[in-house]
Formats: C-alpha cells, structure tokens, sequence
C-alpha cells in the first residue's frame, strides 16, 4: 500500500493546464475543470497570447453561439473568430 506522502506527490498540477486561467461551462458561467467534459474543452486561437491558452470553453456553448448567426465575438477578449478559430483542448501537436 502507498504512503501518505507518495499518494499527495500524486496532486501535482498538469503543465498543460498551469496556465487557464478561466473555464466556462456549458452555460457560460466560470466553472472549473472538473465541469467540462474531457472531450467537450475547445480553446479560441485568437485568445492564445505568446503560445499560452488562457481560456476554455464547452464546446456546446461555443456552437450555440455559432448558432445565431451573430457577429462571433470572444467573450472575453471581444475580439471576433470564426468557426475555424475553434480548436479541441488540449492541444496536439
């Protein structure tokens, strides 16, 4: 059986999420990791500054957002993407 202090070595943060530091949910709302879908996280590229992804977003809001027809505007950065600009999180290659 493991030890105490080899099962908490175990909590270190992933380097691939050190840097988010917003997730929002599938209602837009903050929420943490631990509420989107490993396979529902998508990343605008247009909100990516010197190589470091700063927010995730469900991908069923992102499309509801397609959805309307719109003028597409981050929400937070406002600057404006297209479907393209989406990309599935984490990154490959």
């Amino acid at each position: 059986m493991k030890n105490i202090r080899e099962m908490n070595n175990n909590n270190n943060n992933h380097p691939k999420n050190k840097n988010i530091r917003t997730w929002y949910n599938k209602n837009m709302t903050n929420g943490n990791k631990k509420n989107i879908p490993r396979n529902k996280r998508v990343y605008l590229d247009v909100n990516v500054n010197k190589g470091r992804i700063r927010t995730v977003y469900n991908k069923r809001a992102i499309n509801e957002m397609i959805k309307t027809g719109r003028t597409l505007r981050s929400p937070v950065t406002q600057k404006r993407f297209t479907r393209d600009n989406v990309k599935g999180y984490p990154p490959t290659a």
